[in-house]
C-alpha cells in the first residue's frame, strides 16, 4: 500500500481549505496539540456556552493528515453537549480501527480509516481529537 492510497480526495480538499482554521477571539481556552514525533503543532480555540460547544477553531502548523482530521472533526462537534462531543471523539477512534468503516458520504471522518497501516500518521489524525478529549474529560465532564 502507498502512501497515496491514504490522502483520500477530502483530506486534501481540507488540508488546501480547512473551513475552520482562524483563531477565535471569544475563545474560552486554547488547547495545544503537539505532536513530538513529527512536529505537527496546533492551537485549538474552544468557545462553551455552558455545556455546549459554541465554536472550535484551530491554527497552527502541520501534515495534511492532522489539518484535515482537526477540521472535520470539528465540524462533528460545533453546536453539540460535551457528552455528544465525547461520544463523536469515542466514535471516531472506534472507526480508525475499523476493517469497514461507515461510507464517506455518510461519516466524513471515515476517510482516516487507512492511517491504522501508518502508525506515525494515526497519531497525526488522532493529535486535535486527543487534546479536546483530554480537556473534555478532565475539566468539563462534571458540568453536565
Amino acid at each position: 500500500m502507498s502512501t497515496d492510497d491514504l490522502y483520500h480526495p477530502l483530506i486534501i480538499e481540507r488540508n488546501r481549505k480547512p473551513l475552520f482554521f482562524r483563531e477565535e477571539p471569544l475563545a474560552d481556552v486554547i488547547l495545544q496539540a503537539y505532536n513530538p514525533v513529527c512536529g505537527d503543532e496546533y492551537n485549538i480555540f474552544l468557545q462553551m456556552e455552558g455545556n455546549k460547544i459554541k465554536m472550535v477553531t484551530f491554527q497552527g502548523y502541520g501534515c495534511a493528515v492532522s489539518k484535515a482530521a482537526i477540521d472535520l472533526l470539528i465540524e462533528r462537534l460545533i453546536d453539540n453537549s460535551i457528552e455528544q462531543a465525547l461520544q463523536e471523539i469515542d466514535y471516531y477512534f472506534s472507526v480508525l480501527k475499523m476493517e469497514k468503516p461507515p461510507q464517506v458520504e455518510k461519516y466524513t471522518l471515515a476517510v482516516f480509516q487507512k492511517v491504522k497501516y501508518y502508525p506515525t500518521r494515526k497519531e497525526c489524525a488522532m493529535l486535535g481529537a486527543n487534546s479536546l478529549l483530554s480537556y473534555f474529560q478532565e475539566n468539563l465532564s462534571g458540568n453536565e
